[in-house]
């Protein structure tokens, strides 16, 4: 456990460590809450196109998907698991960069943002084939890895919501299509 810890800490280095202005401003945009508000806007309109006066439901589903992969990570995991955020860990004040002096919560694992990015990049990468699929995971990984630039997260915090947001994703994407089956 403890090569393992050793690590995620050298990852983090790695990532952190390279910092520019230029970075620094690009990562906060990609972290940044309501940056990604017009391709949610898109993603509605297109779920619209393709599910006219069904949206309901679908919207419904996308609503308690991305509740459960929220308050999964921030509200169960982090509490229990109790791993403090690097910008939290005195040890690293010397040499971790952040932004602006933003931290946000104590605990870190595993990240809301990456599990979040990924259900929603998986429960819509399968409506309109690969390339959709392709361009949401991009997205969802930049914003993983803007979270452990940032020094808001370990690497393995990301990595971790990352495969359990695709598995949240993945399991609401199947509840639609049942639910689609049955007549509403």
């Amino acid at each position: 456990m403890e090569g393992l810890l050793s690590f995620d800490i050298a990852l983090l280095r790695g990532i952190n460590g390279n910092f520019s202005s230029w970075g620094d401003t690009v990562f906060q945009f990609i972290s940044a809450k309501f940056t990604w508000i017009p391709l949610y806007v898109l993603l509605l309109f297109l779920l619209w196109l393709q599910k006219g006066n069904k949206v309901f439901w679908s919207l419904l589903i996308i609503v308690v998907m991305i509740t459960v992969s929220d308050q999964l990570a921030s509200t169960v995991c982090k509490p229990l698991f109790g791993r403090l955020r690097p910008c939290h860990v005195p040890d690293f004040a010397g040499w971790l960069h952040t932004v602006n002096g933003h931290c946000g919560g104590r605990f870190g694992f595993y990240s809301s943002h990456a599990s979040n990015t990924a259900a929603l990049a998986i429960f819509w990468g399968w409506r309109k084939g690969p390339w959709l699929l392709f361009a949401l995971c991009i997205w969802s990984f930049l914003n993983a890895y803007s979270r452990v630039y940032l020094g808001v997260h370990y690497p393995s915090d990301v990595i971790m919501g990352l495969l359990i947001g695709g598995g949240i994703g993945y399991g609401f994407r199947h509840l639609e299509l049942k639910i689609g089956r049955k007549p509403l």
